[in-house]
């Protein structure tokens, strides 16, 4: 699966609920809650905070 543009990561609102897939992950149900530096950070279930290297993330549904 080819690399998602990173702007797409730079038009999310902090605590945007997204469907976000990485490496082989599958969708997972999260909110987004920023991108600092090449980490994205995710909330997952409310209190398990994710982070993500941008370049590992190959799709996000809102």
């Amino acid at each position: 699966m080819p690399q998602m543009p990173l702007t797409v990561l730079y038009q999310l609102a902090p605590g945007t609920n997204v469907f976000v897939w990485f490496d082989s992950s599958g969708f997972i149900f999260a909110r987004f809650e920023g991108v600092a530096g090449n980490t994205a950070h995710f909330v997952i279930g409310g209190s398990l905070l994710l982070r993500v290297d941008v370049h590992a993330i190959k799709a996000v549904l809102t």
